[in-house]
């Protein structure tokens, strides 16, 4: 790294303390003005056992059980008042936790599915947890002994001045090459510091997954394959802890060197220049003061570096931007009557890649039902995504009620859209906060939308009913259990749009077009779209668009398709062959 970039990275690292100090100045100066009456007393209390050792020396004890006295009650003032200080300063350090926790969730739920879609959840986590833990101790721990340091020189090195100038400055001389070590051991610590949070982010990442896949694990006997991926990432994590530790760790002894030499020179010039013993016992005081200082700079740098290293993985989240065209419009329009039209619509899912829809052209009724088929990677469940905004098209136009959809205003089209994936997702909560989703639904609209999606009588036989909790990811319940409870969830809001992307899949065929006849009497007022496989479940449908590697290559119904259509018509034979077969 060169040394322009390590200027600018400490900048960096100085201007977000900065911000922190501006935002919490209040506690900081009530903070610093406490550390100052602190090393103030301290300081007395160095000046003051030079009058207490020459009294008992010259055997004069009145005036000396008079300072003992006066000592011991500044001691325990001191005491209160460094209690006081940790108190404040830590809790900036707490505060700043809190802060960055709740921006960088925030931030998090501002970002595009693109963002997701190119960093692990393992590894986001290790920066919401481990790195802003950091920032804690740098802004609490670190900023507290970096202010007391400076106040216990400030205060102190004029004492020792005043004692014996000669003697302070060869005791300062000789912290010199001490200091210019730790500076060049720094560099080390910042390097294998990075290397072992980002190795941190990648074993979190591992785990993540794994857990989350546990079931894949087991049902291919992968345990074994697993374990020996964890052990490689977790030795090269231990590797790497061992090296920063390693570095790490000769930083106190340094300190320690400095301290023993401290003493030696004070040692050497006191029988050199004949110094009394109070001058001797003050002077004793001070370096007590100074060495624990010192020696915790080795813990403070190691501190910083930490946290310089935390703020830049946190910043490159941070620099990562929801696209402007996802961000939404300000435009509205009439979502009851919400028309559907794609101009030459082309999407990717990263600028420079491949388009995943081509050229796409074609106009949807107000109303009524719509089916989108295709093989697999045909391009359904982009232009699902598309329509509900979660892609940005690369060029061309969808049109929402004759409003591009990126021009739209962004909390009502939510309102007014309703998209349930083919992956169903469930929340570690009940079956109706689940259904409910925090939107303060009542419990007759809650069992309403379950029984339209034939859920009602099983959940009914749960241990509690709509109160029994289904575990994370819906780990309870079955997959056709799971589609359908997601399926409640989107209904429950009345939306004029529902985007259903392969939601039934799971679903017993028999009762899937059940529940089907049951949406299309629902969202009668508004536009239903399914994109899906089944071509049986989209015989009733107004409109189908047939999808061949992200192209629109037929439109119409079903009973035209299959006269006009060779893609749609190899799509039927398939899908009868199977159901014959199955």
């Amino acid at each position: 790294m060169s040394q322009t970039q390590k200027t600018s990275l400490d900048s960096r690292t100085l201007k977000y303390i900065w911000s922190k100090v501006k935002l919490y100045r209040r506690d900081l100066s009530i903070g610093v003005v406490l550390l100052v009456l602190t090393n103030a007393l301290g300081t007395y209390l160095a000046w003051a056992m030079k009058d207490i050792v020459e009294g008992i020396s010259k055997g004069q004890l009145e005036p000396v059980w008079k300072n003992i006295i006066i000592v011991l009650l500044a001691t325990i003032i001191m005491a209160f008042i460094r209690t006081s200080s940790r108190v404040v300063l830590f809790g900036i350090g707490r505060r700043v936790e809190i802060d960055e926790k709740r921006d960088f969730f925030t931030h998090l739920l501002a970002l595009d599915l693109t963002f997701f879609s190119a960093h692990r959840t393992g590894d986001l986590i290790s920066r919401s947890t481990n790195d802003i833990q950091a920032l804690r101790q740098m802004l609490g721990f670190g900023l507290l002994n970096l202010i007391n340091l400076v106040w216990v020189y400030t205060l102190t090195i004029p004492l020792m001045l005043s004692l014996s100038w000669q003697l302070t400055v060869l005791v300062l001389l000789g912290y010199l090459p001490i200091l210019f070590l730790v500076k060049t051991l720094s560099g080390r610590l910042e390097k294998y510091q990075k290397i072992a949070q980002e190795t941190l982010g990648e074993l979190s990442s591992f785990i993540e997954e794994d857990l989350n896949g546990i079931q894949v694990i087991k049902s291919y006997a992968q345990e074994w394959r697993e374990k020996q991926i964890f052990l490689r990432l977790n030795d090269l994590y231990r590797e790497v802890s061992t090296k920063l530790s390693q570095w790490r760790s000769l930083i106190w002894p340094l300190m320690e060197l400095a301290e023993g030499i401290s003493y030696f020179i004070l040692v050497y010039y006191a029988s050199q220049q004949a110094l009394n013993i109070g001058t001797i016992a003050s002077f004793l005081i001070c370096l007590e003061r100074l060495v624990f200082p010192m020696a915790i700079t080795g813990w403070l740098v190691t501190i910083f570096q930490r946290g310089s290293v935390s703020i830049k993985r946190l910043d490159l989240v941070y620099e990562a931007k929801p696209s402007p065209a996802l961000a939404g419009g300000t435009e509205s329009i009439d979502f009851r009557e919400p028309s559907l039209e794609a101009k030459k619509l082309n999407v990717t899912y990263n600028a420079g890649n491949d388009l995943v829809l081509q050229d796409l052209n074609f106009k949807l009724p107000k109303r009524g039902f719509v089916g989108i088929v295709g093989r697999i990677a045909s391009g359904k469940s982009t232009l699902a995504k598309s329509i509900l905004r979660l892609l940005e098209a690369e060029s061309g136009e969808l049109l929402l009620g004759g409003k591009n959809v990126l021009s739209l205003a962004e909390e009502p089209l939510r309102r007014a859209l309703a998209y349930v994936p083919q992956e169903p997702f469930l929340f570690n909560r009940t079956v109706g906060e689940n259904v409910s989703f925090g939107r303060g639904f009542s419990q007759e609209e809650i069992e309403r939308v379950c029984t339209l999606c034939q859920i009602h009588p099983e959940i009914e036989h749960l241990n509690h009913g709509y109160a029994t909790p289904v575990g994370e990811r819906g780990v309870s319940l079955s997959g056709g259990q799971g589609q359908r409870l997601t399926l409640a969830r989107a209904l429950i809001g009345q939306p004029s749009l529902l985007v259903l992307d392969d939601a039934l899949s799971s679903i017993d065929n028999q009762v899937a077009l059940e529940i089907l006849d049951g949406l299309r009497e629902e969202m009668k007022g508004g536009l239903l779209i399914l994109a899906t496989h089944r071509l049986e479940a989209l015989r009733q449908a107004d409109q189908i668009l047939v999808l061949k590697a992200g192209q629109l290559v037929a439109c119409g119904k079903h009973s035209e398709l299959l006269e006009s259509s060779g893609d749609y018509r190899r799509l039927a034979k398939e899908e009868m062959f199977y159901n014959a077969g199955s």
